[in-house]
């Protein structure tokens, strides 16, 4: 919110009181605080944490703007989740290419996009778009699907074996397809 200081801090928490601003003046703010998002050396992380669903299948953070998104995108992203359809043969075996299973066992190894890509023997640009390409074969939002969620389902259709070790997130979830345009 300091790259703005005109901007109230409950322009990016929920609404809870409908009738305190005008809706122009609402959707404003909303506009003005996804921009500042936009900016935030963060974006990514706190949009995957906002997205993440808890174990009773509820958003993270159900309401407000977090990682740029407001909350009927996370809600409506969560829908399309669940109601996807199942990954189709022709997807897992694309899946399986070669390059992509190398990027799968270095993203089981690393957090850092330079080092998953090192790992892969690829550029950082490259490994990110098998990373995207991954997401979509699997059916994962590429936008909020997290590297755990990513290398569960590889390890579920059976793109990475049982036995590799995977290296954990740590405190935030990191994201499974970074876009390369920052």
């Amino acid at each position: 919110s300091a790259a703005d200081p005109t901007l109230p801090l409950d322009a990016w928490g929920p609404r809870i009181a409908d009738g305190d601003l005008e809706q122009a003046e609402r959707h404003e703010q909303t506009r003005r605080a996804i921009e500042i998002c936009g900016r935030c050396p963060i974006l990514d992380a706190c949009r995957t944490y906002a997205n993440t669903e808890t174990p009773e299948g509820l958003l993270a953070e159900p309401d407000g703007i977090w990682g740029g998104q407001t909350s009927l995108e996370r809600h409506r992203a969560l829908i399309g989740r669940r109601t996807a359809q199942p990954v189709s043969d022709v997807q897992i075996a694309e899946a399986g290419s070669e390059p992509k299973r190398r990027l799968l066992a270095a993203l089981a190894r690393e957090t850092d996009e330079e080092l998953v890509a090192y790992r892969a023997g690829m550029d950082v640009r490259t490994a990110n778009w098998h990373r995207s390409a991954l997401c979509s074969l699997l059916g994962l939002d590429k936008e909020t699907a997290t590297r755990q969620q990513l290398l569960d389902f590889a390890r579920h259709h059976d793109l990475l074996p049982a036995n590799v070790r995977i290296v954990p997130d740590g405190r935030w979830p990191v994201v499974a397809a970074p876009t390369t345009d920052g």
